[in-house]
């Protein structure tokens, strides 16, 4: 400062002399530069440009740590589906092996049926061929019995 080592007053960039009286800017009519009140807006902006960093950045933290708990919940809740998918699939393999196993004795019991149908015809055929050469026999022997009885005088 100028004025300090003579004693005189700084006064809005201007050295008075020393004893002189305080002017100020209405007595002079002089515009100083807003300093003050330039300095303390950009500390507000300043303030409210790092409140806004603060924020993107708790914002931005606070998303990457849901998007974890949310990945790691999707893949226990996939595991927990595959580990039921397993089981239903076991429970359904085992009820096809089941089925499967019935329809074979089914398969089984028809070719029997089958087999006793074919053999019972085959038996059927023969009894009734039998039926028809006795039925031929028993003719046979009704004209022979009315052939003796006309043979034979009462």
């Amino acid at each position: 400062m100028q004025g300090a080592s003579t004693g005189g007053k700084r006064q809005w960039g201007r050295v008075l002399p020393p004893g002189s009286p305080n002017i100020t800017l209405k007595d002079t009519g002089e515009k100083r530069f807003p300093w003050r009140l330039l300095g303390g807006g950009m500390l507000v902006c300043l303030f409210f440009i790092g409140l806004a960093a603060a924020g993107y950045y708790y914002a931005e933290r606070k998303f990457a740590e849901n998007q974890k708990l949310l990945i790691q919940n999707m893949e226990a809740s996939l595991q927990s589906i595959k580990e039921a998918n397993a089981m239903n699939i076991q429970v359904l393999e085992e009820e096809i092996k089941s089925l499967q196993e019935q329809l074979d004795d089914i398969n089984f019991a028809l070719r029997q049926m089958d087999e006793s149908i074919t053999s019972s015809n085959a038996v059927k055929q023969a009894l009734n061929k039998r039926i028809v050469d006795l039925s031929g026999r028993v003719e046979e022997l009704r004209k022979s019995m009315s052939f003796i009885k006309e043979a034979i005088p009462e």
